[in-house]
């Protein structure tokens, strides 16, 4: 495994600490996961609906994951202009720890984490952005 230089370890705390960045990367990972990967990519417009901020909050956070290496943004050939998102391999494996993260702090005490798109989600006022964003995809 690869030393992490103290430089790395700011810049990879700066940008998750960011607002909707770990939401983003979490609507990501749960399209990922959830589609069995059918479908990798979002379109920029969707995802800002999904994470619920403004335009300008989520370019810019989509913009500073892409400086990181965690996301890749690519042109669609069908719908010239329009943008899609998807993780890069560093970036999934970032949101799934911040999504096994979510999960323990649900309260779960299995060792085995199972991916989140297996749990059925629980509608209730303390559940974890990743239960909610389950929900969204699924389209409950």
């Amino acid at each position: 495994m690869k030393k992490l230089n103290k430089i790395q370890l700011v810049r990879a705390s700066q940008i998750l600490a960011k607002p909707a960045t770990n939401t983003i990367l979490l609507i990501l990972w749960h399209n990922f996961t959830y589609d069995q990967r059918d479908r990798e990519s979002l379109p920029v417009t969707k995802l800002i609906k999904m994470a619920g901020g403004s335009v300008s909050t989520i370019s810019m956070r989509i913009n500073d994951l892409i400086m990181a290496g965690l996301v890749k943004s690519e042109q669609e050939h069908s719908f010239q202009g329009r943008r899609l998102i998807s993780l890069t391999e560093k970036g999934q494996n970032v949101a799934e720890l911040i999504d096994r993260a979510d999960w323990i702090m649900e309260g779960n005490t299995d060792p085995w984490y199972p991916v989140a798109y297996k749990m059925p989600p629980a509608p209730d006022k303390n559940e974890s952005t990743g239960s909610k964003i389950i929900r969204k995809l699924k389209g409950k």
